[in-house]
């Protein structure tokens, strides 16, 4: 009898770590997937809204304002946007002397966690089953792919969405406020 629960707990000891397993072949592939094709396509040309963000944190990074005075360019108006993006642009320019290929590749792990508490997330919730699948679908979504090669601000805020519903489902769980201070703190 105390060998059968011996036995029944290393199976499903093994079936837990083969799950693992699978969780951190899943993050890699995501990973080493965004990564080539951010070494592939590092001489893509940015356009649209990549560049006002860019000018923008470049300006800031190099001492200048936020807000443009006396320039005609009717594209922009910088009131639509919150300058939080454009904030994490400016410390990535900094850190990385002006090195763009730096801001996509922190986005890209930034996306890589963020799908980290997805399946932590999808886990508490449902099982790792359910969780495995979630991450693996979020990581292969072409369009998330894409985005992490863009300077968007939808990856820094999907990590940020991601890490604070977490935070406060694991509030609901376990009642500590320390989850709830630090779901504010990432909310701003």
């Amino acid at each position: 009898m105390q060998i059968e629960k011996w036995e029944k707990a290393y199976i499903e000891w093994q079936k837990s770590e083969n799950l693992n397993k699978l969780l951190i072949i899943i993050l890699s592939g995501s990973f080493l997937i965004k990564l080539f094709l951010l070494l592939k396509l590092k001489h893509m040309v940015l356009a649209g809204d990549e560049v006002e963000y860019l000018w923008h944190g470049l300006r800031i990074a190099r001492g200048e304002t936020y807000e443009v005075q006396n320039v005609v360019y009717d594209h922009f108006n910088s009131s639509h946007w919150g300058p939080g993006y454009i904030y994490f642009i400016v410390v990535i320019l900094r850190l990385f002397h002006e090195k763009i290929f730096f801001i996509k590749l922190i986005q890209i792990l930034l996306s890589t966690i963020s799908a980290y508490f997805i399946y932590l997330l999808a886990r508490s919730i449902f099982n790792k089953s359910i969780a495995l699948l979630s991450v693996f679908i979020f990581s292969i979504y072409p369009t998330l792919i894409a985005y992490t090669h863009y300077l968007y601000p939808e990856t820094l805020y999907i990590f940020l969405l991601t890490v604070i519903i977490y935070l406060l489902t694991a509030f609901s769980v376990n009642k500590k406020k320390s989850y709830l201070l630090m779901a504010g703190l990432f909310l701003g």
